[in-house]
């Protein structure tokens, strides 16, 4: 009979290697990210207002998509002045081997998509290309002091 601790181990490492996340070199991809996080409101008066958020969340897409089951953790501010509107931050998205890519992201249209630019990454996505778009596809109320948005993300990478 093997011991516990032994079977716990193998079960661990028999686990951790049909775990590994396999990305294509390139592709598309075309989901849902959803957050919920801190969002520090500046100001709100009639017709303008200007925040900061402190994102995290996760994307539901298919297998094989950079984003499948991967962890997302987003920092940004904004400002609406009338139809003067700005949103810009950053994200770093983490898949389940722990490698990470980051990019930056931007939107002066409230009603438009925003565009997203990877700029690095680590591990499988060091050197990736990836660029797409973005918009708020929810509306969720949220207690006063935090954010919860899903997002439309939809473009294509490719890696090194």
């Amino acid at each position: 009979m093997i011991p516990r601790p032994v079977v716990a181990l193998l079960m661990i490492v028999c686990c951790t290697a049909e775990a590994r996340v396999n990305v294509p070199k390139e592709g598309k991809y075309d989901n849902f990210t959803c957050y919920s996080g801190v969002h520090h409101l500046l100001a709100a008066v009639k017709g303008q207002a200007g925040g900061s958020y402190h994102l995290l969340g996760t994307a539901v897409s298919k297998e094989g998509d950079i984003f499948n089951n991967a962890s997302v953790q987003c920092a940004g501010a904004y400002t609406l002045v009338g139809e003067d509107f700005h949103d810009m931050g950053s994200c770093t998205i983490t898949d389940a081997d722990g490698d990470a890519f980051f990019g930056v992201y931007g939107r002066t249209r409230l009603a438009e998509p925003g565009t997203w630019k990877v700029t690095g990454g680590t591990g499988k996505y060091e050197g990736i290309l990836s660029d797409g778009t973005y918009l708020p596809a929810t509306d969720v109320p949220a207690p006063a002091g935090f954010l919860q948005v899903c997002d439309k993300l939809s473009g294509r990478w490719k890696l090194r």
